[in-house]
């Protein structure tokens, strides 16, 4: 559809570190993809990003920005263009280079737990795990989500299970439901889908996905006795 109208795509790959979709690298699908290393992410530095491009005027106008409107090969203090500070730095980018290495490793140990999980929670009828997008291939497992049936007392479980010492994430809130963009006036349009999951859905964040798979037990269990009290 981009193609055919001359549009650009940016792929928001900032969570997807690993990923494929249809056996393609997620942030490669695009004509430039953003990846981040936020302290939540699979692959963190703290914070900073990383944003891989394929035609070269776009890199540079990229770099440009990042660099306080630099020009690449250009003098130290010549700004053809206005920019920002927004460069990772050498400290950074020796803590990530390093994981490059471990990265498989780690989306496969998260994803032995995640179908564990799966599992086990085929005793717990109340909860299912959310289906992974149609056309993934590899899902780098930043976090697993958890649907509760729509009787289920969502806040209820959130506190009862953090009780239990297996903190779960309310997740994403809808954008139309944010006092602030809808104070300034911000057009709010239906959205069925994200208000059901808003109502529903449950996280379970990376680093409990690291755990041994023998681990998901526990957390089924606990959800298990929640439910049943």
């Amino acid at each position: 559809m981009a193609a055919r109208h001359g549009l650009g795509v940016v792929e928001d790959a900032a969570q997807a570190h690993g990923a494929t979709y249809r056996d393609r690298p997620v942030g490669g699908l695009g004509d430039a993809g953003v990846y981040s290393f936020q302290a939540s992410k699979a692959m963190t530095a703290g914070e900073g990003g990383l944003i891989v491009c394929r035609d070269q005027d776009v890199h540079d106008r990229v770099w440009s920005a990042c660099n306080v409107g630099r020009a690449p090969g250009g003098r130290w203090y010549g700004h053809p263009s206005v920019g920002w500070n927004l460069r990772l730095t050498e400290i950074q980018a020796a803590l990530l280079l390093p994981w490059l290495d471990r990265l498989d490793e780690e989306i496969e140990r998260r994803n032995a737990f995640c179908a564990a999980l799966e599992r086990e929670l085929a005793h717990v009828p109340e909860v299912t795990v959310v289906p992974r997008p149609e056309g993934t291939t590899r899902d780098s497992r930043h976090l697993l989500m958890l649907r509760l049936d729509a009787g289920v007392d969502r806040d209820f479980v959130l506190a009862a299970m953090a009780a239990e010492g297996v903190p779960l994430d309310a997740g994403y809130p809808p954008l139309g439901t944010m006092a602030a963009l809808t104070a300034e006036g911000a057009r709010v349009e239906p959205c069925p889908g994200a208000e059901e999951a808003a109502r529903t859905v449950v996280w379970l964040r990376q680093a409990m996905l690291m755990d041994a798979p023998e681990a998901a037990g526990d957390v089924a269990e606990a959800l298990a006795k929640v439910l049943t009290d």
